[in-house]
């Protein structure tokens, strides 16, 4: 069987297409790879100083907390007690929740 000129030549051009589609495919997801990766690192980057921002008022949080006493405490409004209080709970009286 005689395969026509005008055959090969419209196989080999679908050939080449392909091949240029391919080529071009494999770029761009290269270059997709790269933007990727180059994100990642951004990221990373980004979260390794949240972290340490987030350490940094732990610490102060901690330092803050450890520093309170009575003299900071009665500055800040809080009242020695002087007498003891009694409070009264009846556990008879049915209470209710609300429910939203």
């Amino acid at each position: 069987m005689k395969i026509r000129k005008n055959t090969i030549q419209l196989i080999s051009k679908t050939m080449l297409a392909c091949a240029v589609l391919g080529i071009g495919a494999y770029i761009v997801c290269v270059y997709n790879t790269v933007l990727t990766v180059s994100k990642t690192e951004h990221v990373k980057s980004e979260l390794q100083n949240l972290q340490v921002a987030v350490s940094e008022k732990e610490h102060d949080y901690i330092e803050s907390v450890s520093n309170i006493n009575v003299a900071y405490a009665e500055s800040l409004g809080y009242v020695r007690v002087t007498e003891d209080r009694l409070a009264y709970v009846d556990m008879n009286t049915e209470t209710a929740l609300a429910v939203r």
